[in-house]
């Protein structure tokens, strides 16, 4: 028997000592073999059939004098396997497996060559090793490696491809060992860090760091990246600014990984350059662009807002403090319209949430109140732009304010100058017609006074009883006349700050007609009243309204018929409260309707003057009506009565 040891060094010179290692029954194939040369043993049981492997034992002649079961199984020789190798193999093939065969005899040296066997359904690669058994044979192993090289194609294929997309890359990308030897740099790093591919490669990494680093803190950043990569630890990015000679500044962006092949079990790290130089200028430009936008917002005078859904404040320039005295701070959050005049805050609603609006609606304007810390009030004017979703609802607003206190200040000025000359000129005007109202009662008090005083004791009783009754009624007709012009004087004053809060409309007009005269002259009207069952509320001034419904009734007194119905209706219709007064007097001509509203109009200047009018009823009406911000209406026929209607606008009781 051969020794192992044998044995083993003609595993290893054939170049299967790898194999036999991992399977036990090379060593029995190879002793038998040997044995072979000693000893005539059957052929039949000296090769291993189980191997993997094609073997085939032949002499130099080139004939097959025993082979194992892979080999019968390949060539399909199910028994005698012994012939040429010419009925096996192809010419080609057989003539090199011979010339190795015979070369392996002369030289005792192991001899490889790799052949290809194809056939209709198969193309396979062979890798043939052929060492001498004795000086005229020798064993053959046949071993497939059509995967192995079909992997190799692969992989030199890859790594073709991934070298290519490695140039092509925008990214700089370096490759370097464990230790920091640079392996690869593609095109785009070359270019970045303006370097030449052959200065680079087997450079130590730390050595291009400290000459890519513009200062120590960005050299020490990238020694730390390699160091944690080195030791398995992440690494974090670090951000390089570096002067290239071509393209000027740039800033890159540095990560480090380490690889590890599952092929080789090798390992590598990998660095990429990213090139940020536009983002980084961009950025700059962006917060360059921020700050500008910031100091321009700082120095405008107006003040800018954005608001949420819900109007809380989410931006508001240097101009809020300076007009209304909140600081940012504290403003910041909070609701708009708690900064917002209470009496204004509903219109201020209402421009906030307008319901579905179209993204191209234009903003809404509207004048305000702010209220100030210490009580003081702010005028404003809002545009406001709402911010829609894609199905036109509101998700936020934006707008700005503009201070028109002082505006406000001159136009209330203005109003009180306008309403003093207003009032100068009517003062003028009362006079001039004062003293030609005057003139015919005076006159009788006169013509009465000399006659009581002259002719007393002839007079009777009832003669001086007359006398007196009539100076009497000159004295209220003077007196009615002073009242209604003083009314006049005292409304357009009153009109520069007009005060409002809410009335009770029917209350208000059932203590008007409760409170109406009695002329004993003249016998009782029939006052008809209808009104809605529910009060009718307004936002009003109720002494001159109280002041309007008297005059109303009056005109209706004075020119209704001895004893005629007056009616009064009043009712709410959708958003305005109606007052209809109706008499059945003689009724206004048709050509007097235009002027009835002018001061001192008298349609009928006879019958006017011994009612005591002066002209200013429905002027002093109209008046009234316009500062609660409704209007007049008169229907009329001539003999058969007259309606004045007023249409106010209603509040809710709630």
């Amino acid at each position: 028997m051969i020794p192992p040891a044998t044995i083993m060094a003609e595993l290893e010179a054939l170049g299967l000592l790898e194999a036999a290692q991992s399977d036990p029954r090379w060593l029995s194939l190879i002793q038998r073999i040997s044995e072979r040369n000693g000893r005539s043993l059957d052929n039949t049981q000296l090769m291993a059939d189980a191997l993997p492997d094609c073997v085939l034992y032949v002499d130099t002649a080139g004939h097959v004098l025993d082979a194992n079961q892979t080999a019968r199984d390949m060539f399909h020789r199910d028994g005698d396997v012994r012939s040429a190798l010419t009925d096996i193999l192809p010419a080609e093939v057989e003539s090199r497996l011979l010339a190795a065969v015979r070369q392996a005899a002369e030289t005792r040296l192991l001899q490889t060559l790799e052949f290809g066997l194809r056939g209709p359904h198969f193309a396979q690669q062979f890798e043939a090793r052929v060492r001498a058994i004795g000086p005229s044979a020798a064993l053959i192993v046949l071993r497939d490696i059509t995967e192995q090289r079909w992997h190799q194609q692969v992989r030199a294929f890859s790594e073709d491809y991934f070298q290519s997309l490695l140039q092509r890359l925008n990214t700089g990308v370096l490759i370097c060992t464990p230790d920091g030897d640079i392996m690869i740099a593609n095109q785009a790093l070359l270019r970045i860090l303006d370097q030449r591919d052959e200065d680079l490669l087997g450079e130590p990494y730390p050595a291009l760091a400290r000459q890519i680093a513009a200062d120590p803190d960005s050299y020490a950043a990238l020694i730390q990246q390699f160091a944690a990569v080195q030791e398995g630890r992440a690494a974090s990015q670090v951000t390089l600014h570096i002067q290239n000679a071509t393209t000027g500044h740039v800033w890159l962006l540095v990560n480090a990984d380490l690889e590890r092949s599952p092929e080789t079990q090798t390992r590598q790290i990998k660095f990429t350059f990213t090139d940020v130089t536009d983002f980084r200028n961009a950025e700059t430009a962006l917060r360059e662009s921020e700050e500008q936008y910031a100091a321009l917002m700082d120095r405008i005078t107006d003040v800018i807002y954005h608001l949420d859904h819900e109007q809380e404040i989410l931006f508001l320039n240097a101009a809020w403090p300076r007009l209304t005295g909140y600081s940012i701070e504290d403003s910041l959050g909070r609701s708009m319209l708690d900064f917002v005049h209470p009496q204004d805050r509903a219109a201020c609603l209402a421009v906030f949430q307008p319901g579905i609006v179209s993204p191209h609606s234009p903003p809404s304007d509207i004048e305000i109140r702010l209220t100030n810390p210490d009580g003081s009030l702010c005028w404003v004017s809002l545009r406001n732009q709402p911010v829609t979703a894609a199905n036109g609802s509101v998700i936020g607003n934006y707008g700005m304010m503009v201070n028109i206190t002082d505006r406000k200040r001159s136009e209330e000025t203005r109003a009180l100058l306008t309403a003093k000359a207003r009032t100068v000129e009517l003062l003028m005007t009362l006079l001039r017609h004062l003293s030609h109202d005057l003139r015919t009662p005076l006159s009788v008090i006169r013509v009465t006074n000399f006659k009581l005083t002259r002719y007393w004791k002839q007079l009777q009783e009832q003669q001086l009883v007359e006398s007196l009754g009539q100076t009497d009624s000159q004295v209220n007709r003077i007196n009615a006349f002073l009242e209604e012009y003083s009314d006049l004087a005292r409304l357009d004053i009153d009109l520069a700050d007009f005060k409002t809060a809410p009335v009770g409309l029917i209350a208000l007009v059932q203590d008007v007609v409760n409170g109406m005269p009695v002329d004993p002259s003249r016998p009782l009207h029939e006052w008809i009243l209808d009104h809605d069952s529910a009060e009718i509320m307004i936002d009003g001034n109720a002494y001159w309204l109280s002041k309007m419904v008297r005059h109303i009734l009056d005109n209706a007194v004075q020119f209704s018929p001895k004893g005629g119905p007056i009616t009064i209706r009043l009712h709410r219709q959708q958003n305005e409260a109606i007052l209809d007064v109706t008499d059945t007097g003689i009724g206004i001509n048709p050509d007097d309707l235009e002027h009835i509203f002018e001061p001192f109009f008298r349609a009928d200047k006879a019958r006017a003057m011994s009612t005591a009018l002066a002209g200013l009823g429905l002027t002093f009406v109209q008046r009234i009506t316009d500062a609660h911000h409704g209007r007049v209406e008169i229907e009329t026929a001539l003999n058969q009565g007259t309606t004045v209607r007023l249409r106010l606008p209603a509040i809710s009781q709630g």
